[in-house]
């Protein structure tokens, strides 16, 4: 943690799996599948000083907000999904549920305002503050990981991998990619990016691409 010089043992019940971490370090997003609701596992939220855990909710890939004052979750009610924000202090849930659409995933634009998701093989974008989710990529295509400044998201098919406009327009030229790697995340000045590989059950390699030159270092 921020400040500490040992290791701590964070994990809550018996199966605890962490899905974010605020950007001072001072406070991690997990579940615990042990304690689920249905295909919905406990959403808890603990600070790294080693306080205890505030249970939140639950549901799925859960991503914490930028100001870590909500989290957006996806909720399983048999055949049919919900795109929910949970409040982590004072506040009301929110839910969105639009007819046709399957959630599979979800994260947050740096201004805390929209949500990036994927549903039926297209990317969307979902302002917090009410509307219809927008299409941001054509069938088939899906896309992740938004910039730092909110006006790219990343996408990789065929080994290609492309940063496409949130504001629409031509997508940059493609950057060839190995089989295999995904896009871990953004620098914090959005100059590289970070590809994840998994070269074996036991390894992951890491490179960073630089977007500017093209170079990879691993």
């Amino acid at each position: 943690a921020p400040g500490a010089r040992t290791e701590s043992d964070l994990s809550w019940f018996d199966a605890s799996r962490v899905y974010d971490i605020s950007a001072d370090g001072k406070t991690i997003l997990f579940v615990e599948a042990s304690a689920s609701q249905g295909p919905n596992p406990s959403i808890y939220i603990r600070q790294t000083d080693g306080s205890p855990a505030a249970r939140l909710g639950d549901g799925n890939r859960p991503a914490l907000s930028p100001d870590c004052r909500f989290v957006a979750c996806i909720r399983t009610h048999g055949a049919h999904t919900q795109l929910s924000l949970l409040p982590t202090g004072p506040g009301e849930s929110r839910a969105w549920s639009t007819p046709g659409l399957r959630y599979e995933s979800v994260e947050w634009f740096p201004d805390g305002q929209s949500l990036l998701f994927t549903a039926n093989q297209h990317t969307y974008v979902q302002d917090i503050r009410g509307g219809s989710p927008r299409a941001l990529t054509p069938e088939g295509i899906t896309a992740a990981r938004v910039s730092p400044d909110g006006k790219y998201v990343t996408s990789i098919a065929a080994n290609k991998l492309t940063l496409i406009p949130v504001a629409g327009g031509a997508a940059k030229p493609p950057i060839e990619v190995e089989p295999g790697q995904s896009v871990l995340r953004w620098s914090a000045d959005g100059r590289y990016l970070f590809l994840r590989q998994n070269e074996s059950p036991s390894v992951v390699r890491i490179n960073r691409l630089d977007l500017v030159s093209g170079q990879k270092e691993l």
